[in-house]
């Protein structure tokens, strides 16, 4: 499970550097299940933007809304820091997943979307997230740094899915 943020600079880095052989390697090879959870992180009003878009895409569009997030975090952050049309970066966002014209502002201004958002924040406090992303493997909170590189991740997934087989095996 990882709790992160798309305005999160390390949550980039951890989605560009680790989320692809995570998926490759574990995910599709059925070896394990990722949950991504949303934790925003200022500017929250944006982060928050971001994820409604991604939930009104809908389910089977969620991901790739996050993915186009993340490849424009550099862009719309910037724009923050200088004024810039922010909207207008998550409006072509939107657009691409059929979210347009008064859809967008129907969007962000869905209670149960941003409800359900606040439901993984609150999900999150509860289990001691308090940074992004954080990242929780058979319900404990990874620490350190290591699991952030692709290398340090698959350590510890071996590790775990060599326990899991252990634990496994002298149960037979």
């Amino acid at each position: 499970v990882e709790y992160a943020s798309w305005t999160c600079p390390a949550c980039l880095q951890f989605h560009t550097d680790v989320i692809p052989m995570l998926k490759s390697e574990y995910v599709e090879t059925g070896k394990v299940k990722f949950v991504f959870r949303e934790f925003p992180t200022p500017p929250a009003n944006i982060s928050v933007a971001g994820f409604a878009l991604a939930r009104c895409a809908g389910a089977d569009q969620y991901y790739n809304v996050i993915d186009d997030l993340f490849s424009a975090q550099t862009n719309i952050l910037n724009l923050a820091r200088s004024g810039g049309d922010i909207e207008g970066a998550l409006r072509n966002i939107g657009s691409s997943y059929g979210i347009q014209g008064s859809g967008f502002e129907a969007c962000l201004s869905n209670q149960d979307v941003t409800y359900a958002i606040g439901e993984s924040v609150m999900k999150g406090d509860s289990q001691g997230v308090n940074s992004t992303p954080t990242v929780f493997v058979n319900g404990e909170k990874l620490q350190g740094f290591d699991w952030r590189s692709a290398d340090g991740m698959k350590a510890v997934l071996d590790a775990e899915l060599g326990n899991a087989g252990a634990a496994e095996s002298t149960a037979e």
